[in-house]
């Protein structure tokens, strides 16, 4: 009876396991399947771009019996700008606005300073001027 008892327990592991594994396969199936598929819309891709390179490189076009060929590489081109052009959109709403590269406060001294060079004043006029510390501001620590 214990005999009996492990083979049966045995018996239904391997056909859970069986079952496991068949569906394992099932799956595998389906994917090969999906993967020919894509595979075949690739050489057929492929087979076309081979095509028009061809025709492109050893062939002048005759308006009237080539019209569909440009016009079916327009239409590509305009798909793939028009995909092109919203992923670019896209990343650039995202960007922070500009941002001036010189603070207010530098511009500020900047401008000081070169009023102080127009109008002849010598650096140490700064000083007397009645802004105190104003060289040292500009400056920094070459003012003294």
């Amino acid at each position: 009876e214990e005999f009996d008892k492990k083979l049966g327990s045995y018996c239904s592991e391997v056909l859970t396991n069986m079952k496991n594994c068949n569906k394992v396969i099932e799956v595998h199936k389906e994917n090969l399947v999906s993967s020919q598929k894509s595979t075949d819309k690739l050489m057929e891709t492929l087979k076309k771009t081979e095509k028009a390179e061809h025709k492109l490189k050893n062939s002048f076009f005759n308006m009237e019996d080539d019209i569909d060929f440009v016009h079916e590489i327009l239409n590509e081109e305009f798909k793939f700008q028009a995909i092109h052009n919203k992923s670019i959109d896209g990343t650039n709403s995202k960007t922070h606005e500009k941002k001036p590269l010189v603070n207010v406060e530098s511009k500020k001294k900047l401008l000081a300073t070169l009023r102080a060079i127009d109008n002849g004043d010598s650096i140490e006029s700064l000083e007397e001027s009645g802004q105190p510390g104003i060289m040292k501001e500009i400056f920094g620590h070459l003012a003294h």
